[in-house]
C-alpha cells in the first residue's frame, strides 16, 4: 500500500499526510532522489495536489516533468512568487494554485471558520 505520509524523521511534517494537499517547501536539497520520490508519489497517486517553492530545484522539476511525459499527469509547481509563501500561508489555509499563470490564491483558515 503506497503511503502519502511524510517519511523523513528530521522534517517538521514527519508523519503528516501530504496527499491532495498543497506542499510548500523552500527548495529541493540538490539530490536526484527528490525528483524520483515525487515521480513515484505521482505514479502511486499519493502525491500532493501542487507544490509551492521559493525556488524550484531541477530534480524536483524533473519528477513533475517525467510524470507528465510518462503518465500524462500534471503536477502544478510554482516558485519565485511576489510574496514569500512562508510569510503568507499557514497550515490549514485554503490554497488555490494556477501554475500556468503563476498565481497562488490564499484564503486564511480564520476566514473559513467565520
Amino acid at each position: 500500500q503506497p503511503s502519502s505520509l511524510m517519511g523523513d524523521v528530521k522534517h517538521e511534517l514527519y508523519g503528516q499526510d501530504i496527499h491532495d494537499k498543497i506542499l510548500v517547501f523552500p527548495y529541493g536539497i540538490g539530490s536526484l532522489s527528490c525528483g524520483v520520490i515525487l515521480f513515484e508519489a505521482i505514479k502511486q497517486r499519493v502525491a500532493p495536489k501542487a507544490i509551492i517553492n521559493l525556488e524550484t530545484e531541477a530534480a524536483v522539476l524533473a519528477g513533475a516533468i517525467f510524470s507528465e511525459v510518462f503518465y500524462d499527469v500534471k503536477m502544478p509547481i510554482v516558485d519565485k512568487l511576489e510574496r514569500n509563501p512562508f510569510e503568507v500561508i499557514e497550515t490549514g489555509d485554503y490554497v488555490r494554485v494556477d501554475a500556468d499563470k503563476g498565481i497562488v490564491e490564499v484564503i486564511k483558515k480564520k476566514q473559513l471558520k467565520a
